[in-house]
C-alpha cells in the first residue's frame, strides 16, 4: 500500500501484544481474549502495590511507542 513500510506494534503495548498473540505460530490453543495487562510482558522488579506496577508497565508502552514512531518517520 503506497511502497510504505509496515509497522510492527511493539510487545510492550496491548495491541501489540494482541497482535503478536494471535500471529504467533507457536500458539497451539488460541482462544479469543479482550484487551488486558496480562498478555504484555512482564516487569522484573517487584511493586509495592499496583498502580505502582501498571504506572510502570504504562511508562515502558509509552517510551516503546515514541521510539517506534521515531523509527518510522515518513513524509508522505
Amino acid at each position: 500500500m503506497m511502497d510504505l513500510p509496515l509497522i510492527k506494534l511493539p510487545s510492550e503495548t496491548v495491541l501489540g501484544s494482541l497482535i503478536n498473540y494471535v500471529t504467533n505460530p507457536q500458539q497451539k490453543d488460541l482462544k479469543p481474549m479482550k484487551a488486558n495487562i496480562g498478555i504484555i510482558p512482564t516487569l522484573a522488579p517487584k511493586f509495592p502495590n499496583k498502580s505502582a506496577k501498571n504506572l510502570a508497565i504504562y511508562q515502558r508502552a509509552m517510551q516503546a511507542l515514541k521510539e517506534t514512531i521515531k523509527n518510522y518517520q515518513i513524509e508522505l
